[in-house]
């Protein structure tokens, strides 16, 4: 008999695993995971240091994140990052974080190694036990399930991605990330180069966009990459490592969340609807299970549940917003909404990126003429995604 059952071992079952073994190292863990840890593809999670008002996690772990209890994880860490639109070049003073997903999970594993089970199909779930695909019946006083991204209906649109890590011949000049880099063909939707110097010669780039398709052209993405690369001034000697993926993201088409108890990180909601960044939400929820399991281990799947279901009710501005984003702007013209956006100052950005967005912060969003056609955009904002959807296929 366990104490707390984990099927899938992705970032937010990690991190509960890996502060659980350091705070209560008497409970018995397990996490169980489809894949062998070789099979997980290489992953990028980041996220900026923010004010303690905002800061979402129980501990106020983000206010100083390389001396919390997650701060081995980290990889690289930067004073600032920057962003680059046809109008202007903006740099925020803001540190900013970023967990590769090779050293996360040496990390995870120094610690909590022995907590993982790999290959391990799980075929059937309950509140209090998983059968596997063997047969074996494995019990617990908590079963959690955080087997990655739920099914995307009800998605408004897909942030996808492909990235290539770069080895450099010579050194480059970058000191701080580039978040957003649109001064680029605007294909598929709002698209934009995401860069991070991990060194002085290796750098991670992403080709990123905002698209009403989840399919990916690696091939065709690589290639953009390169040629961007090149145009940077960068003498790429070899590629060392790759990434895609392909987020769906939640529409302004649902009264709520529909959130079994149970579930954990981005199968409940846990990341940010607009962004897709999911750091600030796993962390919260480790802290969260980790302060219930010494006491009222049996209240976490509820305590789940009723902040997912909270979530979801509060984060229904940035669903709008996603409408807004992908029914609203024709896909050449959606970067405007971010350039304006951007335009904004840094303490507002934050908020945004921690899901702590300010009523005042929404009526400066919102406020002035939109950089998209003002009748499309107050419909779609306004509108459930099921009834645009059926207003464009009409």
């Amino acid at each position: 008999m366990f104490d707390i059952l984990f099927v899938g071992g992705g970032l937010a079952a990690s991190l509960s695993a890996y502060l659980l073994r350091q705070k209560i190292p008497s409970l018995k863990v397990l996490v169980l995971e489809a894949r062998g840890r070789s099979d997980f593809p290489k992953q990028t999670w980041s996220f900026q240091t923010l004010p303690k008002a905002i800061d979402p996690s129980p501990g106020k772990s983000f206010t100083a994140p390389s001396a919390s209890w997650f701060g081995p994880l980290i990889a690289k860490s930067w004073p600032s990052y920057d962003v680059e639109f046809p109008s202007f070049q903006k740099s925020f003073s803001v540190p900013y974080h970023s967990m590769r997903s090779e050293t996360f999970h040496s990390g995870v594993d120094e610690i909590a190694g022995s907590c993982f089970r790999f290959r391990c199909r799980v075929t059937k779930i309950s509140d209090k036990s998983v059968e596997l695909e063997s047969g074996e019946i494995l019990k617990a006083r908590v079963v959690l399930d955080s087997r990655g991204w739920p099914a995307d209906a009800g998605a408004s649109g897909y942030q996808k991605f492909v990235g290539l890590t770069l080895k450099l011949a010579r050194p480059h000049t970058l000191t701080s990330p580039i978040l957003m880099d649109c001064v680029t063909p605007q294909l598929d939707g709002y698209r934009f180069f995401y860069t991070l110097p991990w060194s002085d010669r290796e750098v991670l780039i992403e080709d990123t966009r905002y698209s009403n398709t989840p399919d990916l052209d690696q091939t065709v993405m690589e290639q953009e990459i390169l040629d961007y690369a090149t145009r940077k001034g960068f003498k790429v000697e070899s590629i060392t490592g790759r990434e895609h993926g392909s987020l769906a993201l939640p529409g302004y088409d649902q009264e709520r969340g529909d959130f079994p108890k149970g579930a954990l990180g981005v199968r409940a909601g846990f990341y940010h609807p607009t962004t897709g960044y999911s750091v600030y939400e796993a962390v919260q929820t480790a802290e969260l299970i980790a302060e219930h399991a010494l006491h009222n281990l049996e209240s976490i799947p509820k305590r789940l549940k009723d902040l997912a279901d909270e979530r979801w009710r509060s984060q229904e501005f940035y669903r709008r917003l996603n409408n807004m984003l992908f029914y609203a702007a024709e896909p050449s013209e959606r970067y405007r909404i971010l350039e304006r956006f951007y335009e904004h100052d840094a303490d507002l950005i934050a908020r945004f990126y921690a899901g702590k967005t300010s009523l005042g912060d929404k009526v400066k969003i919102m406020s002035g003429r939109p950089p998209i056609a003002m009748q499309k955009a107050i419909y779609h904002f306004f509108n459930r995604t099921q009834s645009v959807r059926e207003v464009n296929h009409a």
